[in-house]
């Protein structure tokens, strides 16, 4: 039988395809004793030549003696936004991948409710004003009241995930826009950046080096390459300043991960208290905007507060309770109290700041009216009331 030019054709892509798999499969330091990766010729064909990399992978371990590696950013669980975005979030316990990578995957994080108490202490740990705020929206009185009525539950839930992380949490991604496929395996470009040597130097530019490749083994583990090249190099020291870098070449480096195959953690933690009926009357268990702008909650129980220092002096007591790295922009007298602004490089700066004047002997627990990113400066800005405790 002669070989047409299209049959000549399939051959040399399957025998290509057959030389990159035992490559990548088995050479390149591919790790003594894993199974070897299924991307098998029927795969690479299919479509734009994706693997099947469906299936629930453990990305977290509590045994203090296993180490789970991280995953690549193409995996990465999205950040978390809005009032909580600044909060230590604890990775999720299992990763689902579902769909077909031809066309998009669907990532699914699911945390355990050991995991989810773990956060909430965290959390409540490290700003514990937007802590009892979430706490108070999972109550159906505020849920209920006028302020959120017209709200539909998906937009309330929306609110409190922006809050504070949700134990389950999805993001899809697709195949041209986030990922490409080549031989049964799902690549990425893999990006770094170089840390300049002063602090008071420009950042270095994010560059490409290397590539992730996804694919999955026969024993269902979820397989990542990573493969870049690094420059080697070694320092000369003669004495008295004389020493330089003396480049020994460039390799190529190879490094292999993988998540074990295991079940969705159990997520029962996902019941919405908030969406109970209220008690009859129900009560805003939040200040309400114009208590917000103007002053204190009307429900708080402490005594009216009363002003009686200048705002020079006022801004004299502050200062000291100013955690490194937090800068007050202005003070404004107003409800009986100090409305006060400040800029911080990050939320815990604000949460302790709250804390320094909760605890301080002059001044009366804080309310923190708003914080945000500040687009002008990218610095967090938070407007915080702050009243003088009641003299006897």
């Amino acid at each position: 039988m002669i070989a047409t030019p299209t049959l000549r054709g399939t051959v040399r892509t399957i025998a290509s395809l057959l030389a990159f798999g035992a490559l990548v499969g088995c050479g390149n330091d591919y790790p003594k004793g894993w199974a070897a990766v299924e991307h098998g010729v029927l795969t690479s064909m299919k479509g734009h030549g994706c693997p099947n990399l469906t299936g629930t992978y453990r990305t977290r371990s509590r045994a203090a003696d296993e180490s789970v590696p991280g995953l690549p950013a193409l995996l990465e669980e999205p950040r978390v936004v809005g009032a909580g975005a600044g909060m230590s979030v604890i990775g999720a316990d299992t990763l689902t991948v579902s769909g077909d990578a031809n066309t998009s995957l669907t990532l699914t994080y699911a945390r355990s409710p050991e995991t989810m108490l773990e956060l909430r202490e965290k959390f409540r740990a490290s700003n514990k004003i937007i802590a009892d705020m979430y706490e108070r929206m999972l109550n159906p009185e505020t849920r209920h009241s006028e302020r959120f009525a017209r709200l539909t539950d998906q937009q309330y839930e929306d609110s409190l995930n922006r809050i504070f992380v949700a134990p389950l949490r999805t993001r899809v991604i697709r195949f041209g826009d986030d990922y490409q496929c080549s031989g049964g395996w799902l690549s990425t470009p893999r990006l770094e950046q170089d840390t300049p040597p002063r602090r008071t130097d420009a950042p270095r530019p994010v560059v490409e080096n290397g590539v992730y490749q996804l694919g999955k083994d026969k024993a269902g583990h979820l397989v990542l390459h990573t493969q870049f090249r690094r420059v080697e190099e070694t320092w000369l020291w003669c004495g008295d300043g004389c020493k330089g870098h003396i480049p020994l070449g460039t390799w190529t480096q190879n490094h292999w991960s993988h998540w074990a195959p295991t079940l969705p953690a159990a997520t029962v933690d996902t019941a919405r208290p908030w969406t109970a009926q209220p008690r009859p009357g129900a009560v805003d268990l939040l200040p309400s905007m114009e208590t917000l702008r103007n002053g204190p909650r009307s429900a708080s129980t402490e005594s009216k507060p009363v002003q009686t220092t200048s705002l020079e002096a006022f801004a004299a007591r502050i200062a000291p309770l100013l955690p490194a790295g937090v800068a007050l922009d202005s003070t404004i007298a107003a409800a009986g109290g100090y409305k006060v602004v400040v800029f911080a490089d990050a939320q815990p700066q604000i949460s302790q700041l709250l804390r320094n004047i909760q605890v301080s002997p002059t001044f009366a627990t804080p309310d923190l009216v708003k914080t945000f990113k500040n687009s002008g400066n990218g610095r967090i800005e938070a407007h915080i009331f702050v009243f003088e405790k009641q003299r006897n």
